[in-house]
Formats: C-alpha cells, structure tokens, sequence
C-alpha cells in the first residue's frame, strides 16, 4: 500500500495538527501503467519503422533466390544453398511481421464468450505440448462469460502459459484460475517458480527485453497490448516462497452495457 498525508496546523490550539491519510495505492498503479504504455507506444513505432524498411530489401532477397533456384536444378549444391536462403527469409520474414503485429495489433473482434471454455480448450491443447511433460497443470475454472475475442485470448493464455511451464521445468506446477468479480473476468495464471527478479518485474512487458538466452522479448509484449486493447489490465507478482502470479482482468460487458 502506499499513502499519502497532509498535515495542517490548527490555529486554535497551539501544537495541534490535522493529519489527513489517503489511499494513493491505485492512483501510483495507474501512473506506472500510463508510464508502461508510453514506452511501448515508442517502442512499438521504432519497431514499426524498422520493420517496414527490412521488408523490401527482404523480399527482393528472397525472389532472387527463387530465380537462382530456377537456373541451378541441375546443381545439387548451389540448389541446396539457395534452398536455406529462401527458408531463412521466410523465418526473417515471419519475425518482421510479427514485429509489425506489435507495433499495430488488429482491433480485437470482441463477442460475448464463456471464458472459462476458451481457457480449458487453450489448456487442453498445450497438454499435448512436450514443454507439459513433468509438470503439474491444473485448472481451477469457474463458469465466467466476458466481451472478448477469443483468438486473441487464446494467444495471450498460450504466451503466460508458455512462460510458465518454461519456469518450473520438470517436477514444477503451474494453475490456472478463472473467477469473476463485479464487471470484471479474471484470468490467473500461476507458478510455482517465482523466478521473476522484483527489480524485473516493471520491465518484463517491454518489447524484446528478456532475461533468457534462448528468448526474444517479443511474448509478454503482445500481451500487454492485446490486453489493453481489449480495456483491461495485467498485472504480476513474483517471490521464490509464493510462486509468480499473472492476473488479466477483462470487462465483462461493454461500456455502453454497464
């Protein structure tokens, strides 16, 4: 919690003060999240930029080597090469795109859902992942409808779920919990990990910032922004003793509806 005081002397009686306290928890949560957004809206027009400037010349690169590959059929070896060409271009490409994606998300196509069912059809489907073998993977779902769109909340559950099973490794248990509360659909996902450094925890949703040497950045950063988008807030909390915790909470209705 964080409070703010004011102190005010009274005239009347010498010595005497007014102290008045006030909650200032939420307000410094929502200056910390207006600060995040600010970031990623810079970070998300470099990336734009510099996405779009890759994409001509890599595309150029790729249609020459496809006419390369057409004069060298007869070259097993110079096919070959132009074969990995073609196939890393499109890897490069896929990743340009996907930076593109973050920098202008598509609008979410909200229509009302049963939450909870996207989320077991999401669990479900990762349990068939090799990442699940000898981890725990439970799933505590309460019926919750919501105003979502549910390929979008189908890839942010992929992202924290993916993280988390990446955490804990074998041996390591990983929850997920969907309840509601007022107008709100919420969406924890648990691990027994907490391996989130505290002075990390402001900086995890920031595009390409990661702390593994395998990672890109680029998962809790469309998150973040789908998340947004669909006018709702995530949060995190981590410590080795109680497990990282990210919580979505979405809007259950419209605006207009509420």
């Amino acid at each position: 919690r964080v409070l703010g005081l004011a102190v005010t002397p009274l005239e009347e009686k010498s010595g005497a003060l007014l102290i008045v306290f006030q909650d200032l928890t939420y307000l410094r949560r929502m200056q910390e999240e207006l600060r995040r957004i600010d970031r990623l809206a810079s970070l998300g027009r470099v990336s734009a930029q510099l996405a779009h400037e890759i994409r001509n010349p890599l595309a150029s690169m790729r249609g020459s080597a496809q006419l390369l590959g057409d004069d060298v059929q007869n070259s097993p070896h110079s096919l070959r090469l132009t074969q990995i060409i073609m196939r890393e271009s499109d890897r490069l490409a896929q990743l340009v795109d996907g930076y593109l994606e973050l920098a202008r998300p598509p609008p979410p196509a909200k229509e009302n859902i049963r939450i909870d069912s996207v989320v077991a059809e999401t669990v479900e489907m990762l349990r068939a992942d090799p990442m699940t073998a000898g981890v725990v993977l439970e799933e505590q779902l309460s019926p919750v409808d919501g105003l979502a769109d549910a390929a979008q909340l189908r890839q942010v559950l992929i992202n924290l779920l993916r993280n988390a099973l990446t955490a804990v490794g074998k041996g390591g248990t990983v929850r997920v919990t969907v309840d509601s509360e007022g107008n709100q659909a919420r969406i924890r996902v648990w691990d027994s990990a907490g391996s989130i450094p505290s002075e990390d925890l402001t900086r995890i949703f920031a595009p390409f910032y990661t702390t593994s040497e395998a990672g890109t950045g680029l998962g809790l950063s469309p998150v973040h922004a789908i998340v947004q988008a669909h006018a709702g807030v995530v949060a995190v909390t981590s410590a080795p003793s109680q497990g990282t915790t990210f919580t979505v909470a979405l809007p259950r209705r419209s605006a207009a509806e509420a």
